[in-house]
């Protein structure tokens, strides 16, 4: 495959409308999810519980800068789907629509997560 190819792929995944709402929607997400956390970051302790899956304690607590990295991991995995939706939406749509839908659902997830644990540490 060479970049005309991929080019030609992602001019086809534009017009495609689950391709449309879904970026808007986690467009949108993320940033208001950035300006949650520009506004309340004062208030952030040093160590805030991320780690949930870990005995409860000093395990759990993380540096509120990783609140990012679940914001980041959840853009990359929507771009992640897309990228891989573009490659099959000539041959397969309705996966292509599912990648596409899958990749908002993860980032939406991560800025839940980030939301809650804001809003539990702050309010």
């Amino acid at each position: 495959m060479n970049l005309i190819e991929l080019r030609v792929y992602f001019s086809q995944l534009k017009h495609d409308q689950v391709f449309v709402w879904t970026s808007r929607i986690v467009l949108i997400s993320i940033l208001l999810c950035l300006v949650l956390l520009v506004i309340l970051w004062h208030k952030l302790p040093g160590q805030i519980p991320l780690f949930y899956s870990l005995p409860w304690g000093e395990e759990q607590l993380s540096d509120p800068l990783n609140l990012f990295f679940l914001l980041f991991a959840g853009a990359f995995m929507y771009t992640l789907n897309t990228l891989v939706s573009a490659l099959l939406r000539p041959k397969w749509p309705f996966f292509a629509s599912i990648l596409l839908c899958g990749g908002m659902l993860a980032t939406i997830l991560a800025i839940y997560t980030v939301t809650r644990i804001v809003l539990l540490i702050t309010l």
